[in-house]
């Protein structure tokens, strides 16, 4: 998924409408391009855009749960590296914990 999101980001960076296109930053777009066939060799672009689902995923049985947990994902305090993709159900619960002493 993280290599899926940073193509997409990538490819937004290399767009067009980016605010650095042009002949202003050569070595940022080399460096985009270059890591975006990277991420290209690694995984299937076409493939990925199939089975990545973000939303749909239940948050809660009361609608004071829901609300919580959309409140949580909002600000990122779920323990789950999704988070870090954004504000998704799919990262709406903690998956990391710590060890039992």
């Amino acid at each position: 998924m993280f290599l899926f999101f940073a193509h997409k980001d990538l490819s937004a960076a290399l767009s067009r409408k980016a605010k650095f296109e042009g002949d202003g930053y050569p070595e940022a777009k080399a460096s985009f391009s270059e890591l975006q066939a990277k991420i290209e060799s690694t995984i299937n672009i076409k493939r990925a855009e199939r089975l990545v689902v973000m939303e749909g995923y239940p948050t809660g049985r009361s609608q004071a749960e829901r609300q919580y947990r959309r409140w949580v994902s909002q600000n990122g305090l779920f323990l789950n590296p999704l988070n870090d993709l954004g504000s998704y159900s799919i990262a709406a619960q903690d998956v990391l914990s710590l060890p039992s002493i």
